[in-house]
Parts: structure tokens; sequence; C-alpha cells
């Protein structure tokens, strides 16, 4: 029984299932004793196999020194580029994908609890929920990303 929100997907691949599964319930010990270092990317990487991590953009640094220096002040105090604008920078940088450390910092700092990653009983669809402690909450694209990295597609997000 669903108390929460969650995503639901399709697993194709259980192998690939329960590698989803170990880090999400990794994630979620540490979130509850907070306790997620999302700059100890080491930690992290252990869970996901080349595969997954093949999923995520992996910056070179000039790309890095780009982006701090747009999100830099200029003389007047303002930034130099706009948040959507950094935004749209880093986007064209990354095709569209999401560095790792970003995608560990949010579930981080979102705010809900991470409840469950199962199957439904007999059948070969999941559900990863999770339960919304505020409202807005920082939204479910960090969760999404975790789930595609292992290769399943969201067919339905009830936290939108």
């Amino acid at each position: 029984m669903v108390e929460g929100e969650y995503l639901e997907f399709v697993v194709e691949d259980k192998s690939r299932f329960g590698m989803l599964q170990k880090v999400f319930y990794e994630l979620k010990k540490a979130k509850e004793a907070d306790s997620i270092d999302s700059n100890n990317e080491e930690h992290w990487l252990k869970f996901f196999d080349k595969k997954a991590l093949e999923h995520f953009w992996w910056p070179t640094e000039e790309q890095l020194k780009r982006c701090r220096d747009a999100a830099k002040f200029n003389i007047l105090g303002f930034f130099k580029m706009s948040g959507g604008q950094l935004s749209d920078l880093t986007r064209s940088m990354s095709g569209g994908k999401w560095e790792f450390g970003s995608m560990i910092y949010l579930i981080d700092q979102c705010e809900y609890n991470l409840v469950s990653c199962e199957l439904i009983s007999n059948t070969n669809i999941a559900h990863l929920e999770f339960f919304s402690l505020a409202h807005p909450y920082g939204g479910t694209a960090s969760l999404r990303c975790l789930v595609e990295a292992f290769g399943f597609n969201v067919t339905k997000d009830t936290g939108l």
C-alpha cells in the first residue's frame, strides 16, 4: 500500500534492478542519518557499474571553470549569468545529462523521505516510493535520473 508518492517503471533486467535497489537503500539509510556526503563521490561510485555511469556527464576542468566563471558576480554585484542562462550553458555542455554529484546532492537536499524500491507482487512493475515532507519539496528529477541510470524508463510519476 503506497501512502506517499512513487515512480513506477518496468523491470526488464532483474540484475540491474538489484543494483538500483542497493544504491537506493544506501541513499535511504544515509538520508535518514542525515549523512549523505555528495562531495564523497568515491563512496557512491561503487554502487554504479560502467553502463550506469555512462548515463552521467563528467565535465572537464575547462567546462567546470566556464560554469564557475559564469556563476561569479560582475563588478556591479550581479551574477554574470542568470540561473536560467547558467542552466542552459551546462545543459548545452552536458548534452542534457546530469552531473553525477548533482544527482546525489539533490537526493540529499530534497524534502522527502525515501521509503522503498520494490517490485509489485508477481509483476515486473516496480515502485520507487518516497514521502514528501513539504510542498514544494524539490521534485522527482534526481530520483528519475537514478532510475534511468540503470536503464529503466519511468512510466508514472505521482510526485508531479
